[in-house]
């Protein structure tokens, strides 16, 4: 995940008095966040085992902290309390008869204790080997709500990310964690695999659990989040009214039929598209746009793998939502018609199913050279579309869930965008 970061320069003042006193200098610049280590490979420094009884299941062995399984369970937390912020390590099992189970405390607010020493009231994301015989374990990279007086919230996991991500017994798994706000999101080889909503405590302690068998930890490092950070909760403009950032034609040679003038971006030459420059997995965006012929046509390709293009220069592999004026009456009902605006159209893609609220539809339409709101998702293996906040198409099996880039068609007609964002998981 790929987090620009900065802070606005903090200016100290001191209030007025009965005598002149000197004017302080105002205090320097903070410095960008940085990441910052929490393990020196040597020592535990940092860390605090609770219970201190169960001391003898963390040590440093070989540059890693090693983790031993105990019935008394108990775990190795952080010293201090964080907020927002992105940790990455790396995790392995050891144990040759995958019984290696262990997990990550997020934002424990207290320290108490539940009947294997572990702290309740906050988060935790599963670590298991994913061959362990125990199979009613959740899985590898879920966020879990500890008990006792577990929060509420909504929790949502992907198990066909988590089985494609995950190595075998005694290879090391990359794991990323972001928190910030209310939400929490975890990734494993590059893969999303759960996210947290309405978090219920803003900060607390980080730790690792002694459960089962024997896991092993290193490369700890932590960046805490800054005002700009961005997250898969922010919203990046890919068009601002001047330029485009993160936001390209995928054919050089097809450039021109896309040009910024006024303010907006205008689509007036058939032929290419234009992508992300980082590919995707769930995301939604945001289109503010206006059609100005009968002809206009463009879309939004979901995930498109990159690299195979038809004669037209659209992409292939992946599916699209359409975008376009909308004819009243329209031709025909049927929910697959690409002369529908948020149809789902299969572009060599994975066929399913599709749907298209043909009322919706006519009622949330503005008619040509009148600006609208379009909002498309993609979670998973599915997508909607919404027009001037009204739900107007549906689909499912949506191609490439472990990421693509997410693009927008140059058809006929004539087309212009004021607003074009996006906020979601990015894969690179």
């Amino acid at each position: 995940m790929l987090l620009r970061t900065c802070l606005a320069a903090l200016v100290i003042g001191f209030p007025a008095v009965a005598l002149a006193q000197p004017t302080p200098p105002p205090a320097p610049a903070a410095a960008d966040p940085q990441w910052v280590s929490l393990f020196d490979g040597k020592t535990l420094k940092g860390w605090v085992v609770e219970p201190a009884a169960q001391k003898g299941q963390f040590s440093v062995r070989d540059g890693v902290v090693h983790v031993t399984g105990s019935p008394k369970g108990g775990w190795l937390r952080t010293d201090r309390k964080y907020g927002d912020f992105t940790l990455r390590y790396e995790v392995r099992y050891v144990s040759p008869d995958h019984t290696g189970n262990t997990g990550l405390i997020l934002r424990s607010p207290e320290i108490s204790i539940s009947g294997r020493n572990w702290p309740g009231r906050g988060f935790e994301m599963e670590h298991r080997d994913m061959n362990n015989p125990r199979s009613m374990l959740p899985p590898e990279g879920n966020i879990l709500a500890l008990q006792p007086g577990a929060p509420t919230g909504r929790f949502s996991f992907d198990s066909e990310a988590a089985q494609r991500a995950y190595r075998p017994t005694g290879e090391w798994n990359q794991v990323e964690i972001i928190a910030h706000g209310n939400r929490m999101w975890t990734r494993l080889n590059g893969q999303w695999l759960a996210v947290a909503y309405n978090v219920a405590h803003p900060d607390g302690h980080l730790g690792f659990q002694a459960e089962d068998g024997e896991a092993e930890y290193r490369k700890l490092e932590i960046l805490e989040h800054g005002p700009k950070t961005v997250t898969p909760d922010t919203w990046v403009k890919l068009f601002d009214g001047r330029r485009l950032a993160g936001l390209a034609a995928d054919d050089p040679g097809r450039a021109g039929n896309a040009k910024i003038a006024d303010g907006v971006l205008k689509f007036s030459g058939s032929g290419g598209w234009l992508r992300t420059e980082r590919k995707y997995t769930n995301y939604v965006m945001r289109l503010e746009f206006r059609t100005l012929t009968p002809d206009a046509d463009t879309g939004v390709y979901l995930r498109a793998p990159g690299g195979a293009n038809d004669a037209d220069g659209w992409p292939l592999g992946t599916a699209e939502a359409q975008i376009r004026h909308q004819a009243n009456p329209p031709p025909t009902l049927a929910a697959g018609d690409r002369r529908w605006i948020g149809a789902i159209l299969r572009r060599g893609g994975t066929d399913g199913p599709a749907v298209i609220d043909n009322s919706a539809v006519l009622s949330a339409y503005r008619g040509l050279g009148e600006w609208q709101e379009a909002v498309v998702t993609v979670e998973g293996r599915n997508v909607t579309v919404r027009l001037n906040g009204e739900l107007i198409g549906e689909g499912g099996n949506v191609a490439n869930p472990e990421g693509g880039y997410v693009g927008l068609q140059m058809g006929p007609g004539q087309v212009e965008f004021r607003t074009i964002e996006i906020k979601g998981q990015d894969v690179g």
